[in-house]
């Protein structure tokens, strides 16, 4: 197995992971607007798996020879779930319950993301074609997204949850 072949080999079975975290994970939140983002990564999951297993299947699916093109057509994979982007700001505040028992849900996610990001990053650097270059950055781009997404959403519910406790330790007198 050549690098590259392991690389979208294990690309495919993270992004297969991911997908399979945020279909079990958004009927596991309490939150209403977390299961919702759960819902929307779970289908960009599988629609980074799908992209990378039909790369993998056009470059070694066969055993003739055949050029290969790095090319993804994007548009027809969706980059950016409704709720990110300048809708991102706009989510209602987390608040009570919810916000604790997603907390640790968020994080998990967060990490997901972020070694996401690093494979992808290294994967980068591993491989010589211009174009798997090309492919292996946009994907550390979408996934990039993702992982700042649930930064600032973790430290939103941190925040909150921090603010409710000082009242608590530091009563008004």
């Amino acid at each position: 197995m050549d690098k590259m072949q392991r690389i979208l080999s294990f690309a495919i079975r993270l992004e297969k992971q991911g997908q399979n975290f945020y279909s079990y994970y958004k009927d596991q939140v309490a939150n209403p607007s977390t299961k919702k983002i759960f819902e929307q990564l779970a289908e960009m999951e599988d629609g980074h798996h799908q992209m990378l297993q039909d790369k993998y299947d056009e470059i070694y699916g066969s055993s003739e020879l055949k050029v290969i093109s790095w090319v993804v057509d994007t548009s027809k994979y969706i980059k950016h779930p409704s709720i990110f982007g300048n809708q991102a700001q706009q989510l209602p505040e987390v608040e009570g319950d919810d916000d604790m028992s997603d907390l640790a849900v968020i994080r998990m996610a967060y990490s997901i993301e972020s070694d996401f990001v690093e494979f992808y990053a290294a994967a980068e650097k591993e491989v010589d074609d211009e174009g798997a270059k090309k492919l292996l950055n946009t994907l550390k781009q979408w996934e990039e997204g993702h992982k700042q997404f649930f930064h600032d959403r973790y430290q939103q519910m941190m925040r909150r949850n921090w603010s409710d406790m000082n009242a608590f330790f530091f009563p008004e007198v």
